[in-house]
């Protein structure tokens, strides 16, 4: 009976532990309005000029990782915008995004117009 007892108190320690060691993580977590917001200092990739807002698009679509397809995405969008063909920039931004996670959508220095607003439109609709 006793080897049960100890059991039980041990089980139901370990739950107490899991549960204070995840309730610590949570309150230690950043916000995700605050993370979102938060201005990081990038620089954009490096990508040959040889390759056109549409090249690049389809290079994205053809990568092997969903980190590498962001990067072409978001350089594809800004070749698109600084063509002025905000469309096929706004689509490879969404791209971008959707591709890139959470490291994606924060606000970096080198973001354009548009892709800053289409992040800070997706931080507002998450909040409600």
């Amino acid at each position: 009976r006793q080897r049960y007892l100890r059991q039980a108190a041990r089980g139901l320690g370990m739950v107490v532990l899991l549960g204070a060691g995840i309730a610590l993580g949570f309150s230690l977590a950043p916000k995700s309005n605050d993370m979102a917001l938060s201005t990081v200092r990038a620089t954009k990739p490096e990508v040959p000029p040889l390759l056109s807002a549409a090249e690049l698009e389809l290079e994205a679509e053809k990568a092997l990782t969903a980190s590498l397809a962001s990067q072409y995405y978001r350089q594809a969008g800004d070749r698109f915008l600084d063509a002025q063909d905000i469309r096929s920039a706004l689509r490879c931004y969404r791209l971008h995004l959707a591709e890139g996670g959470q490291l994606a959508r924060q606000v970096v220095n080198s973001d354009s117009w548009l892709l800053l607003s289409i992040k800070t439109n997706n931080t507002n609709g998450d909040e409600r």
